[in-house]
C-alpha cells in the first residue's frame, strides 16, 4: 500500500513534533510501501527523504495567498495524488482535499473544537475575520475526508456534536511519548529552597496562550513581595507581539519577574524543564498541549488551567486556576510551594500517567487502523 501526507500546513511548534512522530511511526511500521509526503520547506521534513520516503514541497506562496493556498488544495494535490496513484491520504494540518480514494484528516486547531470560547472576543478585528475564514475553511474541507483523527476523549466528543460526525469515524490518537524522548529517568523531586520559585511559560506567542494575564499576575506577585518569577521561552524580537509584551512589562517595572529566555529546542525541552520548579500554561484555548507530557517526563510541577482540555491530559498530576483571574493563578501557586508533600503527590501521579501511557506500538497500530478503515 503506498499513502500520500499531507503536511503543507503543518509548520510550527507542537505539530510539526506530532507529524514527524505520525511519519516515523509509519516509516517504522514495515505496512506501508512508498510513503510520499507533501511537506513546507525548511520545517525539517527533509531527515525523512529515502528510498521508501519521496517528498514534494510546496510553494512559499501557499502560506501566504489564500486564493493560492484554495488553488492548491482543491486541484493541484488531487492532481497530485491521482499522478502518484496512492491507495489512502492522510492529511496532518486539519484540512483534507478533494480525492478519488479513502482520506484521513488530524484535526490538531482548537479553534474547530471551541466555538464558544471567550478567545473570539479577544481577536482584533483582522485576527477574527483571518481566524473564523480559516475555521470555515477547514470545515468545509472536512466534507473530503472518511475519517477523523483527534488527539483526546474530549475532542472526540467535542467534534462530533458540533460538526454532527459519526463517532466511529471519529479516532483519538494515544498519547505517547514523543520519539525524540525517553521517560525520565530522574527520580529526585527538586523543590525549591530558598531565592526563587521559577516556572517556564512553554510556549510560542499565540493569543489563546493567554499572555495578557502576565502583567497583572507580575503586579501581584510584586505587592506581595513574592519570589515567584516566571521565564518566557520568547526572544524579545520574534516578532511584535513579543515586542509589545516585553515594552508593557518593562514599563511596569516587573522586567525581574517576567523574564525572556529565547526560545527552547524541541530536543532540550526536557532537560531545561527538569531547571524549573514548574511548567506555566495558563491557555484558555487548547486541542492538545504536549507540553504536560514533557513537564512529566522532567518530574517538575505543572500550573494550568481549570478546562476540560487540560484535566483530559493531567487529570491529578496538575495545579489548576482560573486563568482569567491572577488572584488565582497567585494564590494556586503560592499554596503548592507552601506544601512540599503535595507537590511530590502530584509529581507521581504524573509519574502514573507516564507509566500508564499507551506504547508506541500502540500509536502504530491506531495509525494503521485508521488507515485501513478509511473507505469511500
Amino acid at each position: 500500500m503506498n499513502i500520500l501526507i499531507n503536511a503543507s500546513n503543518v509548520r510550527f511548534g507542537g505539530g510539526v513534533t506530532l507529524a514527524k512522530n505520525i511519519i516515523k511511526s509509519l516509516q517504522s511500521s514495515g505496512k506501508i510501501d512508498v510513503i510520499y509526503i507533501l511537506a513546507p520547506k525548511e520545517v525539517g521534513y527533509e531527515e525523512f527523504e529515502s528510498e521508501r520516503i519521496k517528498i514534494s514541497y510546496v510553494k512559499d506562496s501557499f502560506h501566504h495567498n489564500y486564493l493560492n493556498k484554495f488553488f492548491t488544495n482543491n486541484f493541484v494535490f488531487p492532481r497530485i495524488a491521482r499522478k502518484l496513484r496512492v491507495d489512502k491520504v492522510f492529511s496532518l494540518g486539519n484540512v483534507a482535499f478533494p480525492s478519488k480514494v479513502p482520506h484521513i484528516v488530524l484535526l490538531q486547531n482548537a479553534y474547530f473544537f471551541y466555538p464558544e470560547s471567550e478567545i473570539w472576543n479577544r481577536l482584533g478585528f483582522k485576527e477574527l475575520i483571518k481566524t473564523k475564514l480559516l475555521r470555515a475553511y477547514g470545515i468545509f474541507h472536512l466534507r473530503f475526508a472518511n475519517v477523523f483523527v483527534t488527539q483526546t476523549e474530549v475532542m472526540k466528543k467535542r467534534l462530533s456534536e458540533q460538526l454532527n460526525i459519526n463517532e466511529e469515524k471519529i479516532y483519538v490518537m494515544p498519547n505517547v511519548v514523543s520519539y525524540h524522548s525517553s521517560v525520565s529517568q530522574l527520580s529526585k523531586v527538586n523543590l525549591p529552597e530558598a531565592k526563587e520559585i521559577k516556572l517556564l511559560f512553554l510556549s510560542k506567542f499565540y493569543v489563546h496562550k493567554n499572555f495578557n494575564i502576565l502583567l497583572p499576575l507580575a503586579k501581584l506577585i510584586q505587592k506581595e513581595k513574592s519570589n515567584l518569577r516566571i521565564d518566557l521561552s520568547l526572544f524579545v524580537e520574534e516578532n511584535s507581539s513579543t515586542r509589545a509584551l516585553h515594552k508593557s512589562i518593562s514599563d511596569n517595572g516587573v522586567e525581574d519577574i517576567i523574564r525572556f529566555i529565547g526560545n527552547i529546542s524541541h530536543e532540550d525541552i526536557n532537560e531545561t524543564l527538569s531547571r524549573y520548579d514548574g511548567l506555566f500554561l495558563p491557555s484558555i484555548l487548547e486541542s492538545y498541549s504536549g507540553s504536560y507530557l514533557e513537564a512529566m517526563q522532567a518530574q517538575t510541577s505543572i500550573f494550568t488551567s481549570d478546562m476540560d482540555f487540560a484535566h483530559a491530559v493531567c487529570k491529578d498530576a496538575a495545579f489548576y486556576f482560573n486563568p482569567n483571574d491572577a488572584n488565582s493563578i497567585f494564590k494556586t501557586i503560592a499554596e503548592a510551594f507552601d506544601d512540599k508533600l503535595e507537590i511530590k503527590n502530584r509529581i507521581n501521579k504524573g509519574n502514573e500517567i507516564l507509566k500508564d501511557l499507551p506504547k508506541w506500538q500502540d500509536l502504530d497500530d491506531m495509525i494503521y487502523k485508521a488507515i485501513i478503515d478509511a473507505k469511500d
